[in-house]
């Protein structure tokens, strides 16, 4: 695994966490809140209807040593938990102006329990994965795994609408997610030659466009009056 945009030769996926002079953190933590679609389906064609719409994501990896393989270690799995927000939450949670009637008509649903959660079992966490059928709220033994034994996380397994259709949904949702990549070595750096473009002169470049823009517009309200 290599860092895009960096050296390739290194391989190292230490290059992930954060580093603050000689030490090398060995652990970050994503936390997401999203809305998802009442309906969808899953890959199946099998219709999935969301039991709750309103959901909270928590996923902590760690770094662990693993000189047998090129990497030069691995991620491991040591929390993950998916949890719903109800509706009396979200008037405070969601992070934007909106009317009481568009919350009501996109948070919607009933959920009593998690969707997966995390315990401590034997000195160590292992995560369960909550049925999630139509007609309950969560019934039935959940799935455990080991947190160290899993090769992926919990929510990526999940593609059954049957069993588990409001993460058939989430999952749909946050795989649809683009993002900004920001190459670590290509940040700091400006242009080596003509072909290349680092992020400072990309930065200006960008706001010497949103200037002329700008002076473009001024000017055409100016001889529109």
């Amino acid at each position: 695994m290599a860092v895009r945009g960096g050296d390739a030769s290194r391989g190292d996926v230490r290059t992930l966490f954060r580093r603050a002079g000689g030490q090398i953190a060995d652990r970050m933590r994503f936390v997401a809140e999203l809305v998802i679609p009442e309906e969808g389906e899953d890959a199946l064609s099998q219709a999935a209807r969301a039991s709750m719409t309103y959901l909270q994501y928590e996923l902590d990896l760690r770094y662990r040593p693993d000189t047998s393989i090129k990497s030069m270690g691995a991620l491991e799995v040591v929390r993950e938990n998916m949890v719903h927000i109800n509706r009396s939450g979200a008037m405070t949670r969601l992070g934007l102006p909106h009317k009481k009637s568009w919350r009501d008509s996109v948070i919607r649903g009933r959920r009593t329990s998690a969707y997966i959660s995390t315990e401590i079992e034997d000195g160590g966490p292992v995560v369960a994965l909550h049925a999630d059928s139509v007609g309950g709220w969560g019934g039935g033994s959940p799935r455990r795994v080991p947190a160290s034994s899993l090769p992926r996380t919990m929510l990526s397994s999940v593609n059954n609408a049957a069993e588990h259709r409001t993460l058939v949904l989430a999952r749909q949702e946050m795989a649809s997610w683009t993002q900004l990549q920001l190459e670590p070595d290509f940040v700091a750096r400006g242009r080596r030659s003509p072909s290349e473009v680092g992020l400072p002169s990309l930065l200006l470049d960008f706001r010497c466009r949103k200037s002329t823009a700008t002076r473009l517009r001024l000017g055409a309200k100016r001889a529109a009056s």
